[in-house]
């Protein structure tokens, strides 16, 4: 599946996303979640290693930004 976010840029494994309010994910995997019924991907924080997010389309393409320019902080 085809992960697009809400200008309509479409999202790999490995791209930088950033919300409309919050912080900078890196998109680690995709998979299907069974408890959702559908497929995701997983984001990583960039400033914390440890938390997670999993995103759906819906949420992608409402609140989520591809981000063009990676700096070295992230």
């Amino acid at each position: 599946m085809t992960f697009y976010d809400k200008n309509g840029a479409a999202l790999s494994v490995g791209d930088h996303i950033v919300p409309d309010d919050g912080l900078e994910l890196v998109l680690v995997s995709s998979g299907y979640l069974a408890d959702l019924d559908q497929d995701v991907l997983f984001g990583q924080q960039v400033k914390n290693l440890a938390s997670f997010s999993i995103l759906t389309q819906e949420d992608l393409s409402s609140q989520w930004t591809k981000k063009e320019e990676i700096d070295d902080e992230g």
